[in-house]
């Protein structure tokens, strides 16, 4: 075999491992994303949300009923399949 051909299976080769471990170490990442974690209301960070979200409580009780009315909506239509 010739000295370029060895130096190309090298190079792929070992592409091949970095892009194996990259896809690996992404996957364990993404992983983390689906964790919920629990935040002390009396902390600093819970009272930093209450005070960012608490304004728009009406707002996401009208949200969370209008997203009820469309799952009834989309389970009806579902049964009618």
């Amino acid at each position: 075999m010739s000295n370029f051909a060895h130096r190309r299976r090298d190079l792929l080769r070992s592409a091949g491992v970095w892009v194996g471990a990259a896809a690996v170490f992404a996957g364990t990442r993404s992983a983390g994303a689906w964790q919920i974690e629990e935040i002390a209301p009396e902390s600093s960070l819970g009272l930093a949300y209450a005070r960012r979200c608490g304004s728009a409580a009406s707002d996401h009780a009208a949200l969370v009923a209008q997203l009820k009315g469309q799952l009834a909506l989309d389970r009806r239509r579902a049964r009618w399949r």
